[in-house]
């Protein structure tokens, strides 16, 4: 297999093309302040998307759950149990939140008079809790 060096004009400081990093960098187009905004805000809104699908996703996958998990816990893998341990805390923390802004959510929704039939429905009770058990 050959060799691939990069090749660069004498005293550059090893830049492709001739152009020094300084040159290079101020040729290049700066953002307006307004870019730099208007991307920060493409960003979050892109992390809340990304958030939302896999809280639907996880939360649907989770309801067809049917058996109890005892047969579940015995049969997973040493890996599997890891992964379990380094994120389930995390995890019920986090759906805990997402179903106490869902009750507030369904709240409001229904102190607006929200016709039947648009899909929302509350569904009250207390929320999951982790116990450790200790033998």
């Amino acid at each position: 297999m050959p060799d691939l060096r990069l090749v660069g004009s004498g005293g550059d400081g090893g830049a492709v093309g001739g152009l020094s990093s300084t040159k290079a960098r101020a040729k290049a187009r700066r953002r307006t302040k307004a870019e730099r905004e208007a991307k920060r805000a493409m960003d979050a809104a892109a992390r809340i998307d990304a958030d939302l699908s896999r809280a639907i996703d996880a939360i649907a996958f989770l309801a067809r759950n049917e058996i109890d998990p005892a047969p579940l816990i015995a049969r997973i893998s040493p890996m599997e149990a890891e992964a379990v341990s380094a994120n389930l805390q995390k995890a019920v923390d986090w759906l805990n939140r997402f179903a106490d802004g869902w009750h507030v959510f369904i709240g409001n929704i229904e102190a607006q008079g929200a016709t039947p039939g648009t899909g929302v429905e509350a569904g009250r009770g207390g929320g999951i809790r982790l116990i450790r058990c200790r033998d």
